[in-house]
């Protein structure tokens, strides 16, 4: 049996506090689940108004999951090189960036909360939006502040940490940008999720004593 690509649930998730003394984008004040954080990544763009002939600076480091919300927008897409630590190089950018990007995207890569005091100043001052990519670090600080609160927006994706099936988060730390609304998912939905969780756990052997019944009810469901 392979590995899982991603948290499945099993009974040890049950196990321990049910909550930590960590700070959480779950925590953030004023933050909105979404269907992913690519979801989310398009989201935090609209919600800064950025269309066609805007540009959006992104790290060369990157996964497609940056690039298409940007695309879907009719936005152009820069890419600004980062350090060995994965931090912006600010320095370059001041250089050589494109004039009038409308927007950063910086992501915690790795787990490993980035310093982020020196790029929120570098966007202050050039009047440019930052966009905290938290999908690999969502729990903790990054430096004085918590993960997330650095951004004008920040965005995290829930599936690396929990056995979900798909979940985003985004979060608005500017008083001027309103939640957008979003229809939330109906019952049949959530029941389909909950039982693919169900499903994934039990096809890696993570509920004993409900492995078998809940394979053989998903074998039945697909002859």
């Amino acid at each position: 049996m392979l590995a899982p690509r991603l948290p499945v649930i099993g009974w040890r998730t049950f196990a321990g506090a049910a909550r930590v003394d960590q700070h959480s984008l779950l925590d953030h004040p004023r933050h909105l689940p979404t269907t992913s954080g690519r979801a989310a990544i398009l989201l935090a763009l609209e919600c800064l108004d950025v269309g066609p002939g805007d540009l959006v600076l992104l790290p060369s480091y990157h996964c497609p999951t940056m690039v298409s919300p940007v695309k879907t927008l009719g936005a152009d897409a820069a890419f600004y090189p980062i350090d060995e630590h994965g931090v912006p190089r600010l320095d370059w950018l001041s250089a050589h960036g494109p004039a009038h990007p409308k927007a950063l995207l910086v992501p915690h890569y790795f787990g490993l909360p980035q310093p982020m005091d020196a790029v929120r100043a570098w966007c202050d001052a050039r009047g440019i939006a930052l966009i905290e990519d938290c999908a690999h670090a969502m729990f903790g600080r990054a430096g004085a502040r918590p993960i997330g609160s650095w951004g004008d927006v920040a965005i995290a994706s829930l599936t690396k940490f929990f056995p979900t099936p798909e979940g985003g988060i985004l979060a608005l730390n500017r008083a001027d940008l309103a939640l957008p609304p979003l229809t939330p998912a109906g019952r049949i939905e959530q029941v389909k999720a909950a039982s693919d969780i169900l499903h994934m756990g039990a096809t890696h052997d993570r509920l004993t004593g409900l492995n078998r019944l809940i394979r053989g009810a998903f074998a039945l469901k697909s002859a």
